[in-house]
Parts: C-alpha cells; sequence; structure tokens
C-alpha cells in the first residue's frame, strides 16, 4: 500500500485501492470517510506522509486532502470519533500541521487564502473540540502521552484557523460541561484553552487576539470560582484541577510578566467575564487552591501539579514581587502554607523539596530586611519537631532532608547561612543514626544536602573559612561521607552489580570539589591552608576528616594544593602527620603513613612542578631537616618505601644535602637495622642522582 499511495501522489500510475480513487483526469477521490481504512493501512499513509520528501506534485495532493477529510464532518464526525483511536486523532493533527508548516509542500503557500481555509475548514477543528466521552477516555488515560502531543499542534491550529469562532465553539463546550458535572470534558476544554495560551506571541498579538485571551482566561476563572474544591476529588475532577493548574501556569508566562499595560484589551475581557480587575486579585484565587491541594495531598499529580505552579509565581520575577507585598505575603501565611505536614510518598517529597526552596526563597528574600531572620527561624521551628524525635520511619526521614535541601538551596547570603548551620551543627549526630538505618536512597538524599550545604552560591560561604564555621563544615561533612561509605564498603563488596553504587560516589566526588578546589568556588578548604589559620590545623580540631581529605588533595586536587599552600603551612601538615605516624591507634598511625606516602608519590610523578611552586630553595634547610629528621629518627626499614620518591627534591640543594645526610649517617648507625647496606644504599642512589642532575638529565627525577 505504500508504494502504491506513493505513486499514487506522485502521479505516475492509476490505482484504486483501499477507499482512494484516482482518475484519469489526474483528480484523487475518496470514496468513504478515513474510519473504513484498515489500522495496517492507515499506518502506511501516515508513513507516506512523514517524508515529505517522497511527496511531490501540489495539485494532486490539494486534491487528495480536500477528497480526503471533506467527508469527515456532519454524521460522519461523530461516526469517526467514536471509532478512531487515538493515534489516528493524534496522527491526523499532525499531518494538518505539517501541511501548514512543512516547507517541503510549498503548494500549501502558494494556495490563495479561499482555498486554504477550503482545505484546513474549521469544522474539522471543531471535531476535536467536541470530542465524545468516548474518545477523551481513550485520550486521558489510554494514551497519556498521545495528549501531551495533539494538544500543542491542535492548540495552534485552534488559534491560526479562527480563533474568535473557535473559542466561542470552545467555551460554549465548556460552560455546557461544567453545568452537567462532566469533567472529563470541561478538563479538555481547560487542557486546550492553555495550549492556545502557549501560542501567543507578544509582539504580534492583536488586540483581538487578546480579547478572546481574556474571554477564555475569564470564563474559566468564573468556573474554578463557582466550584467547590473537593477534599477527595474523584479521577475526572483531578483531571480538572491538574489541567486548571497547568493553564493558571500557562497564563502567568504569557501574561503576568509586567503590570499589565501592554495588553489591556485582555484584562478589560477579564473584568467583563469574572470581574477580576488586578492581577493581585488573580494571586488571591490561585493561591488558596495551591495550599488546599498540597495540604490534602489527595493524589501525586494534584501536588506535583500545585506545586509546580506555586515554584513558576516565586520565581518569576514580576509575580515574585506582587507575592512578596505585605497584603499577599500575609494571606499565603494565612493560608497555612507552613503547616504542610501529611505523610506523603518518597516520590511526592521530591515535590516538597520544591516546595520548601520556594516558600524559603519568598520569605528570605529581603536581604536587608531584618524580619528576613525571623522567618528562617520560623521555618527551622516548623521542622524541629521531626528532626528532634525519635521516630526513625524511612519516608518522613526522607521528606525532611527533601525539606533542608529546599530550604538551603534558597539560602544566598552569609548571615542566613550561619542561621541554618547553627541549627543544624548538633543534629548533625541524628543524622548520622538516620545512616545506620537507612538504605541506599536515603544516604544518596543526605549526600546531596550535604552537597547543597558546601555550594558557594552568591558568595554564602563568605564568612572566615579558617575559623570556626568553615572548620566545622569541613569536619561535619567529611565526617558524613565517612559514616556513609564505612557503611556502604561491605554492601559493595557484596553486591553482584556495582553500579546502583555509582551515584554516590558521583555526589561525593562534587562534595569534595566543592570543598577543595579553590579554583572552582571562592571558598575552598584549601583557604584552611594558610599561615594565619595554623592553629586550627592540630589533628584533634579536625579529627579524622583531616586525613580523609588529605586522601583526595594527594590525588587529583594536588596542583591546587600546591598552588594554594605555603611552605610553612605545608611543614605544619606534614609535622601533624609524622606526629601521628607514631600514634598508638593503629588506623590513625596508618592513615598519616598512607598519607605522607601519597605526597611523596605525587612528588616523584612531579617533582620539579611541585617544588618549584612551593619555592623550597629559599627554604631548604629548614625543609630538608623536617624531612629528614622525621624520617631518620624512625624505623628506616618501614619509612624507606616513604623516602626514597622525595629524595630527587633534595638534590635542588645538592651541597646542603650532602652536610646532613652525611651527618646524620655518622650519628645514627647505631640505629640502622642494616648498618652497611643502608648506608651504601642510600649513597649510591645519592651520588647516580647528583651526577644525573648536574648532567642536566632531567628524566632522572620520573625514574627513581
Amino acid at each position: 500500500m505504500n508504494a502504491l499511495l506513493q505513486e499514487a501522489l506522485i502521479g505516475t500510475k492509476h490505482i484504486s485501492h483501499a477507499g482512494i480513487i484516482r482518475k484519469k483526469d489526474g483528480t484523487i477521490k475518496a470514496k468513504s470517510p478515513l474510519f473504513t481504512i484498515s489500522p495496517q493501512e492507515f499506518h502506511r499513509i501516515e508513513n507516506a506522509f512523514l517524508n515529505p520528501g517522497e511527496i511531490r506534485g501540489s495539485d494532486g495532493v490539494v486534491a487528495f486532502m480536500e477528497n480526503f477529510y471533506r467527508p469527515l464532518k456532519a454524521d460522519s464526525i461523530s461516526i469517526y470519533a467514536k471509532n478512531a483511536s487515538v493515534t489516528e486523532l493524534v496522527f491526523i493533527i499532525q499531518i494538518w500541521v505539517q501541511l501548514r508548516e512543512t516547507e517541503h509542500m510549498f503548494f500549501v503557500t502558494n494556495l490563495s487564502s479561499v482555498q486554504q481555509v477550503s482545505l484546513f475548514n474549521i469544522e474539522f477543528l471543531s471535531m476535536y473540540i467536541n470530542l465524545p466521552a468516548a474518545s477523551l477516555e481513550q485520550f486521558y488515560f489510554d494514551d497519556t502521552h498521545a495528549v501531551e502531543q495533539v494538544l500543542p499542534c491542535l492548540g495552534k491550529l485552534v488559534r491560526t484557523a479562527n480563533y474568535p469562532f473557535m473559542a466561542n465553539s470552545m467555551m460554549s463546550r465548556f460552560n455546557d460541561d461544567g453545568k452537567r458535572g462532566e469533567y472529563l470534558g470541561t478538563s479538555w476544554i481547560i487542557s486546550l484553552a492553555s495550549a492556545c495560551l502557549s501560542h501567543r506571541i507578544a509582539y504580534q498579538a492583536t488586540e483581538e487576539e487578546d480579547k478572546v485571551d481574556g474571554f477564555v482566561v475569564g470564563t474559566i476563572f468564573q468556573y474554578l470560582d463557582f466550584k467547590p474544591i473537593q477534599t477527595v476529588p474523584n479521577p475526572n475532577e483531578q483531571l480538572v484541577e491538574c489541567a486548571a493548574f497547568s493553564f493558571m501556569e500557562q497564563f502567568k508566562q504569557v501574561y503576568l510578566v509586567g503590570d499589565g499595560s501592554t495588553c489591556p484589551q485582555m484584562w478589560q475581557s477579564i473584568a467583563n467575564q469574572a470581574q477580576i480587575t488586578s492581577q493581585h486579585q488573580i494571586l488571591l484565587k490561585i493561591i488558596p487552591r495551591i495550599v488546599h491541594h498540597i495540604k490534602q495531598a489527595v493524589s501525586e499529580q494534584l501536588v506535583t501539579s500545585a506545586i509546580s505552579l506555586f515554584k513558576e509565581l516565586v520565581n518569576g520575577v514580576h509575580t515574585c514581587k506582587l507575592l512578596q507585598s505585605k497584603e499577599l505575603k500575609q494571606f499565603v501565611r494565612e493560608c497555612g502554607i507552613f503547616e504542610i505536614s501529611v505523610t506523603v510518598t518518597t516520590q511526592q517529597s521530591k515535590s516538597i523539596m520544591v516546595l520548601f526552596e520556594c516558600i524559603s526563597k519568598l520569605y528570605l528574600s529581603d536581604h536587608y530586611n531584618e524580619s528576613t531572620d525571623t522567618n528562617l527561624h520560623q521555618i527551622l521551628a516548623s521542622l524541629t519537631p521531626f528532626i528532634d524525635s525519635n521516630s526513625f520511619d524511612i519516608t518522613e526521614i526522607h521528606l525532611l532532608i527533601r525539606k533542608l535541601r529546599g530550604i538551603c538551596m534558597s539560602i544566598f547570603t552569609t548571615k542566613l547561612y550561619k542561621i541554618l548551620f547553627d541549627w543544624l551543627l548538633p543534629r548533625f549526630s541524628k543524622i548520622k543514626e538516620y545512616l545506620q538505618i537507612g538504605n541506599l536512597e536515603l544516604g544518596n538524599n543526605i549526600l546531596k544536602l550535604m552537597k547543597e550545604l558546601t555550594r558557594n552560591k552568591a558568595n554564602r560561604l563568605n564568612f572566615e573559612t579558617c575559623g570556626e564555621y568553615g572548620v566545622l563544615l569541613f569536619r561535619e561533612t567529611v565526617s558524613l561521607i565517612i559514616v556513609i561509605f564505612t557503611k556502604l564498603e561491605p554492601e559493595i563488596a557484596a553486591a553482584n552489580d556495582a553500579t546502583p553504587y555509582l551515584k554516590p560516589i558521583y555526589i561525593t566526588f562534587d562534595i569534595l570539589k566543592n570543598l577543595i578546589s579553590s579554583k572552582a568556588t571562592p571558598f575552598g578548604i584549601l583557604k584552611f591552608y594558610r599561615e594565619e589559620c595554623l592553629p586550627q590545623m592540630e589533628y584533634n580540631k579536625l579529627g579524622f576528616a583531616y586525613f580523609s581529605v588529605w586522601v583526595c588533595m594527594t590525588g587529583e586536587y594536588m596542583p591546587y594544593l600546591l598552588s594554594d599552600i605555603t611552605e610553612p603551612v605545608l611543614n605544619q601538615l606534614l609535622m601533624n602527620c609524622f606526629k601521628l605516624i607514631e600514634n598508638q591507634d593503629n588506623s590513625t598511625s596508618t592513615q598519616a603513613t598512607v598519607i605522607v606516602n601519597q605526597i611523596f608519590t605525587k612528588v616523584h610523578n612531579d617533582p620539579a612542578h611541585t617544588f618549584f611552586s612551593l619555592n623550597v630553595e629559599s627554604h631548604a634547610h629548614n625543609f630538608c631537616q623536617l624531612l629528614f629528621y622525621r624520617l631518620f629518627n624512625f624505623e628506616l626499614d618501614t619509612q624507606w618505601s616513604l623516602t626514597r620518591p622525595f629524595l630527587p627534591v633534595i638534590l635542588y640543594n645538592v651541597d646542603y644535602f650532602h652536610a646532613y645526610t652525611s651527618k646524620l649517617i655518622s650519628i645514627q648507625t647505631d640505629r640502622l637495622p642494616t648498618e652497611t647496606s643502608w648506608a651504601q644504599i642510600l649513597y649510591g642512589i645519592m651520588k647516580e642522582l647528583e651526577y644525573d642532575l648536574n648532567s642536566q638529565k632531567p628524566w632522572c627525577f620520573t625514574n627513581i
């Protein structure tokens, strides 16, 4: 059929098949409406039309389309609509749009306006506006994706065909269905109206179009104003509410972007239809509906739709200013936006995170308003009973962590960040308890919270990073990472598929970038490593986190470390590690040894870059003395692996090295486990390296 149809459209062959007749004079005629064609043949027709390059000859196609669609009106429309599949309905609209817009089908633009009206008649579009309940059920419940496909196309066609006529037809159907309680039809028209609004082009819209938009908007708001909000709406009523939220969101994007002065006809039309005279009144009608459905949490779809609309209002430049007015701010609070404490599913709690971000953004946006402190304290106070309770319900914990993430996302000042951190600091121990009883998903959720806490959005971490807040943030973040991966390590080892564990690793990598990389953000944990912060750098103040971050830095972040750190600070850090090698705690001693080994290994791989950046030559005596005093006075048999990669550095100061090492070897011979072998090995390596250095063979630094 596909080949035959193409030949017919090209005009090369006379055929009579599947109700399509090509007459001897070259015209094409449809014997009967489309619904008589079998599904298989229909899809072949679909393939032919969706490949414009295969269709040539404008006259034949125009004749074909006119005769193909013209029977689809009057009595045959209702028959077709009842029998057509969702796929067919979607396809016909897509073809309609394609024929109007495609550059390949040039014949459309060459037709006169009369011919175009004949080809794209509004009676066919009216069929879609008046779809019977049976077809709407197919649209809504059989194939949701098909609805999403067809609505944008249909909205554009309605707006460009004969918008005033089509809008009257839509609202007539809307009012009739509304009076009868036909929620399926009501939601369909609201969705279609939203699609029509989405195709308004501001700089091309006429006053007549704006007037029609106002009529449509006013009619829908009038209906919603008189329709009571059901506590537990049935599925079809939920469709109406979701469609209404989507419509309001589209209305905001199109018309609530300024003070309304650019489209007076639209606002006048709304006032005539629904007695709404200002943008404030619009929001006063929208907010209670949003809050009601979030608090009731009847379905995930309703909660998500309501929060999506609230986010659009808060993030809009103009609507956010409206919401921050004294009247509306108080109104939102009185609606009970802070009292959302319903039990929801984990999936819904993702939307709750967005909600709390929006609430916090709304009430914390006035940077110089003292009330923002009070507002943040109130928001956190609403969470205190949950985090301080002894409940370990996983769903509630997910919800709590996501609320905290939402709040953290909305904070853009150092002052407010400190308030949040002060509230959170004594509760990190509780979060660690959550980790012990939680699953992988909860661990990821908590890691995402820490990732958000370490982000320097709007320079909010602009406190003294080497002071109390910086050290505490550093310590608690790394401590949580350690707890999470200590728990995950045996799980990963026992898992047949380690793929699910990649996600926490990726999140942790982002956290470490936030903490460590001063190149990535103005705030970085490397800012701790300044001479003025040496008192904070003792092991007993940072705890085990001291080691964990060093392990990370001695890998990928070594260039950042070496470009930012000063030699006295490096001495201090190495001295801490050397001291801790002697620690009675085996894990501490082992970790310190690993860190020193990693540092020396990195030096071995790139010694020239490393120690030129440290300007070792100006501090050679102190640096070498520190290093070799520590290494020679410990068990040299175990420290040899640490010492060897570091030796090329000393060759930058050969004279000092000879004097110092000769002295050490002469006075320490009684402590060497194998006196002659150690001295001979050390001396031999140094002489060889000294010769290579003096011969200007830089490869010696990488061949030890």
